[in-house]
């Protein structure tokens, strides 16, 4: 039999990320390794009990005995995320120039507003003062409170029965409401910015996914923007890809659905 260590197994991490609210139970931070309080040399074992939710800094800190188990044990128990009730961690974006954002199966270049409802910004995009791209965004649930939120690329969400699980890792934001259901997933790991997820407003449902593209339900009906490639050239910034609802503001849209 091999002697080396067996991996912790998937649900159990899970289960471990839930419990310190998808952070380092110590500062917050969702970027996670996973620390055996009392050393795998002496237990031999990986179990809820003795594993905690540490990132790489603080890891390294209760590794060398900085952290005393007997402190972990006390943060395990208090993490520092269940005080906030969310989870927020900034990504970059390496895109650099003109925009290009892959929103399910629909690839749209040199657009400000992608989808606005009514007057609020869903999804847009701006850049930093290097020319760098910024992505902001908010995700809804079905009774309309906020789940996940991107400023300015720092994403923030909140943690509550709506959320199964966030990962931040390898450059991956996922937040899932089930083990197959996606709320929101951005990978920031190269120069294109793709977004798969789910948000809802007063009266429709929008998912957005490689295989549908964008799919807009409302009660028995079903819009699909699939397939497709749009490209803004001299539109003025406040005029969207997607308007849905009435606005005060600019309503010259490509796809416009009350």
């Amino acid at each position: 039999m091999s002697g080396s260590r067996p991996p912790i197994p998937a649900e159990m991490k899970r289960e471990l990320r839930r419990e310190a609210h998808y952070g380092c139970v110590c500062c917050g931070n969702p970027i996670i390794e996973y620390h055996h309080i009392k050393d795998w040399c002496i237990v031999k074992e990986h179990t809820i009990d003795n594993l905690v939710v540490l990132c790489p800094s603080c890891h390294y800190r209760a590794t060398v005995k900085e952290l005393t188990p007997e402190r972990i044990l006390r943060m395990k128990k208090e993490p520092y995320n269940s005080k906030l009730k969310t989870v927020s961690e900034n990504f970059f974006i390496n895109q650099h120039g003109e925009t290009s954002l892959l929103i399910g199966s629909v690839r749209i270049n040199n657009a400000n507003i992608i989808l606005r409802v009514n007057n609020d910004s869903a999804i847009s995009l701006s850049k930093d003062i290097d020319g760098y791209t910024l992505l902001n965004l908010k995700i809804y649930d079905e009774h309309h409170k906020l789940v996940a939120q991107v400023k300015d690329n720092e994403w923030c969400a909140n943690v509550s029965d709506q959320i199964w699980d966030i990962t931040f890792s390898k450059g991956i934001l996922d937040i899932r409401c089930s083990a197959r259901k996606l709320w929101l997933k951005i990978p920031t790991n190269n120069s294109e910015i793709k977004i798969d997820g789910k948000t809802y407003t007063d009266k429709h449902e929008i998912l957005f996914d490689s295989k549908n593209g964008i799919k807009i339900k409302y009660d028995d009906h079903e819009v699909y923007i699939k397939d497709s490639k749009i490209t803004f050239n001299g539109i003025p910034n406040d005029c969207p890809v997607i308007q849905i609802g009435k606005t005060m503001f600019n309503t010259g849209a490509v796809f416009y659905y009350d």
